[in-house]
């Protein structure tokens, strides 16, 4: 799952439910890893990765983990990608 920071959680709250759901329904200890991707800044700099990811992270984590997974399944990660994209959170199952 993909979402873009700055969507109503309305619009990607279900996307997730449904994807920790059917992840663990097939793998019961499944791993979720929630990736935020932050641009850097137009100056090459880093972008704001704490920030982001504690107002476009942790609302995903809390929905990963309201979905059924446990905090041991769950993980947070953040990197920079190139000026201009949009900030990112994507979910990976494993």
């Amino acid at each position: 799952v993909t979402i873009v920071a700055g969507t109503p959680e309305g619009q990607w709250r279900p996307a997730v439910q449904a994807a920790v759901a059917d992840a663990l329904a097939r793998k019961p200890n499944a791993l979720f890893t929630i990736v935020v991707s932050v641009p850097d800044r137009a100056d090459g700099t880093p972008g704001n990765l704490p920030g982001m990811v504690a107002t476009s992270g942790q609302p995903v984590l809390r929905a990963v983990m309201d979905a059924g997974a446990g905090g041991s399944q769950t993980e947070m990660d953040a990197r920079t990608i190139p000026p201009g994209n949009a900030t990112q959170v994507c979910i990976y199952a494993e």
